[in-house]
């Protein structure tokens, strides 16, 4: 229910460009991505949760669906450690942060920006971290701090995980990184 309807706009809108274009081929599979991005929204979950390596799928739909927006000044990357696929995560609890990092980081660029989803365990948390280029760190920060996403995944967090679900937000190494750290967990409950 928080998918910005924004996105869905701006999907169909390529779409139809792409359609006028006479560029069928990629609109059939824009419109198939964005299929699968909101049949996996309806898809029942364990308690509201979801293995990582699903939650990265939905995100991979989701970058393949905006990168037919932005093209090349969209340059996504997304990666894990072996050991965290199977780790439970609540789901769409990424989605916001990534929607985050493209509306204020690669939207206003007219050139490309890198943004790059990782997850890796450390000691007894699950660490997810999405990182972008943003080449104007006061007005993205300002306008990251401002929004209504970050306080939903921290609100999501807390009351999931209490002081164990944090979400850290900060702008280092050229970019504006949003760290998630959330109790490990492996399906069927083993740690």
């Amino acid at each position: 229910l928080q998918i910005n309807p924004h996105f869905l706009f701006n999907t169909l809108n390529s779409a139809a460009s792409l359609v006028g274009a006479r560029r069928n081929a990629e609109a059939e599979e824009l419109i198939v991505r964005l299929s699968e991005f909101f049949r996996g929204t309806l898809e029942e979950t364990a308690n509201g949760q979801t293995s990582l390596s699903q939650e990265f799928e939905m995100l991979s739909a989701y970058l393949d669906i905006e990168a037919v927006r932005f093209g090349d000044r969209l340059v996504a990357s997304m990666s894990m450690s072996d050991e965290v696929g199977d780790a439970r995560t609540p789901a769409f609890l990424t989605q916001p942060l990534v929607e985050n990092a493209i509306k204020h980081g690669v939207a206003p660029s007219k050139s490309p920006i890198r943004l790059e989803v990782s997850a890796l365990r450390e000691r007894d948390d699950l660490i997810i971290r999405v990182w972008n280029e943003a080449p104007n760190p006061v007005r993205v920060c300002e306008a990251m701090g401002a929004g209504v996403g970050l306080a939903n995944v921290q609100s999501r967090l807390t009351a999931l995980y209490g002081d164990r679900g944090l979400l850290r937000a900060s702008y280092r190494h050229d970019g504006f990184l949003a760290e998630v750290r959330l109790p490990l967990s492996h399906s069927g409950g083993a740690g």
